[in-house]
């Protein structure tokens, strides 16, 4: 980050739920690797410690926990067991104790700065917390409108103790101010700092997977979860795939959903052209690899994963929800009405079937990706530290 006059190191507290598989997670490790070790102290807080970002985290990072996740624990099914009774335990917290205890008992120490990186519980726990004197933050990453993560009037509650709420997109800021204007004043959009340079590095690096070089590939990154759309997608692919277009679809991510859509592929009688191929490290060579990207999103906060495949040159389909809606902006992609399959069908015939659409689509992509200056973003940052 940007030199600063002053010499006071800032300790700063970053509070979120895991480092799962998630955009936001994601968006936390690239914005931990940037920061000043000369200027801040920083420590993680972990609701649940999982996740496979935790093995990203820097060394100078110190990071803390309230409890083990699923994947700390050898016995899965006892595991599971036990995460659901520590989840309890916190939702209890939440509503006879606020967050006040979490700082006591687990974090035992005072930051100039408090981040709750997540919408939900870490919001809350941050706006609770025992330091009347340090600065908190809302890190909104969602269309808050449609992702109800608590009591309305509790999370309000909370987002009037913050001292400053970042949302991650203009949608995002948007459906703040419908639920809650009285707070429009505390709200700024910081795009999520994205690496272009490392996006384009990582693109180079070869994989052990067979893309067909004679059938269209689509590819679909984000976690098997309901605000995805993902049943909606394979829906639409089985209908075009009943309508004689051959093409293949994949899909990055892992959640909750994998099995409730292994059997619909199954059901469906589609295996053969649909890869789920689970959580990549490094998604960016089959993003490159494949033809265009499909978004089908109930709904979003920021896309990252859009982000990243305007990068990389892909023409996009995706529904026009909150923060691909902004990103695409009706002119760098296409965008289809949430719900409306027969439109998504069409257009995704569309890329596959006409070449000259394809190419167009990816320079505006490239044209589009230009707005992602992560050195811009991290002295946004910065600032607000």
């Amino acid at each position: 980050m940007c030199s600063s006059n002053t010499n006071k190191v800032k300790h700063i507290l970053f509070m979120i739920d895991s480092l799962g598989e998630g955009g936001a997670e994601k968006v936390l490790i690239n914005i931990l690797r940037r920061m000043d070790t000369q200027r801040y102290k920083i420590t993680v807080f972990l609701l649940y410690k999982q996740g496979t970002y935790i093995e990203q985290v820097p060394d100078y990072v110190k990071v803390k926990f309230f409890v083990l996740g699923n994947e700390m624990l050898k016995n899965r099914v006892f595991s599971k067991l036990l995460y659901k009774v520590y989840r309890k335990i916190v939702m209890n917290l939440n509503k006879i104790l606020g967050g006040w205890i979490i700082y006591k008992f687990f974090i035992k120490e005072e930051f100039d700065t408090e981040v709750a990186f997540l919408e939900g519980d870490a919001c809350l726990f941050v706006s609770n917390s025992k330091n009347l004197y340090s600065k908190k933050i809302a890190w909104i990453h969602t269309d808050l409108e449609k992702r109800i993560t608590m009591d309305r009037l509790k999370e309000k509650r909370a987002l009037e103790k913050m001292n400053q709420i970042i949302c991650v997109s203009n949608g995002s800021e948007f459906s703040v101010i419908k639920l809650y204007p009285e707070l429009a004043y505390k709200i700024k959009v910081i795009y999520n700092p994205i690496d272009s340079s490392e996006i384009l590095d990582k693109a180079q690096e070869k994989i052990d997977f067979n893309f067909k070089s004679h059938k269209f590939t689509f590819i679909s990154v984000g976690r098997l979860e309901a605000p995805k759309g993902y049943e909606n997608l394979i829906k639409v692919h089985k209908a075009l795939i009943d309508e004689g277009i051959s093409h293949h679809l994949i899909i990055l991510g892992e959640g909750r959903l994998r099995n409730k859509l292994e059997r619909m592929i199954c059901d469906l009688n589609i295996t053969d052209s649909i890869t789920l191929l689970g959580f990549i490290q490094n998604p960016y060579p089959y993003v490159k690899k494949s033809d265009a990207m499909v978004i089908s999103s109930v709904y979003e906060g920021f896309p990252l994963a859009m982000a990243e495949g305007l990068i990389l040159g892909k023409p996009i389909v995706s529904t026009n929800c909150v923060g691909p809606s902004e990103v695409l902006n009706n002119k760098y992609g296409i965008l289809v009405e949430v719900g409306n399959l027969e439109e998504l069908k069409e257009n995704m015939k569309r890329m596959i079937l006409d070449k000259n659409l394809r190419e167009y689509f990816s320079n505006k992509a490239l044209e589009r990706s230009r707005i992602f200056d992560i050195d811009k973003t991290i002295m946004e940052i910065d600032k607000i530290l």
